[in-house]
């Protein structure tokens, strides 16, 4: 609920600067295209760059406050983890494995464990990459070994499906398409 009231809340001073900001372009100019002694055309061109200028204007003061806004909001940083960076080449590989590009899979998942050796969704997905489109039980077995050796949490979804998937590549089952 509060975080609604404070989006409703910079909504509201979002709106309030960006009327003061077109009112205090706009107006002037404006008014000097009502009164100003000069020709119809001069009128014209400089009412368009003021239009423009009063544009550019509100684009950088509303991106800056936008800014300032994300920053005050989020503590201060918006840095990424090095898993959060890694989430979008991880969903590449996924997808490659759904559609049993094994190759691709695993040499996206082969450049994610370059950066973060220990990540246990990507060596879980690299085991079944192996066991799946490779029939690697070795490479297969020692991704699965790493994850259950790393992972802390033992009611983890992780370690659970790391486990199960020991438990298959144990019994010689090859999963059937």
């Amino acid at each position: 609920m509060t975080s609604f009231k404070r989006l409703r809340d910079l909504d509201i001073v979002f709106r309030a600067h960006f009327i003061r900001v077109y009112c205090g372009t706009l107006f002037p100019l404006l008014f000097m295209m009502l009164f100003a002694p000069v020709s119809f055309w001069a009128k014209v061109v400089i009412s368009l760059l003021g239009a423009l200028a009063a544009t550019l204007v509100v684009v950088l003061v509303t991106s800056y406050i936008g800014r300032s806004a994300g920053i005050l909001y989020s503590g201060g940083g918006t840095r990424l983890t090095l898993r959060e960076q890694l989430e979008g080449d991880l969903t590449t590989a996924r997808v490659s494995k759904a559609d049993k590009d094994y190759a691709k899979a695993l040499a996206t998942l082969e450049t994610i464990l370059a950066r973060d050796p220990d990540f246990p969704d990507a060596l879980l997905l690299k085991a079944q990459v192996l066991w799946e489109g490779f029939a690697d039980e070795p490479e297969a077995r020692k991704c699965v070994i790493r994850i259950l050796h790393h992972v802390k949490d033992k009611a983890s979804p992780v370690y659970r499906w790391a486990g199960e998937l020991y438990k298959e590549i144990s019994k010689g089952k090859f999963p059937v398409d």
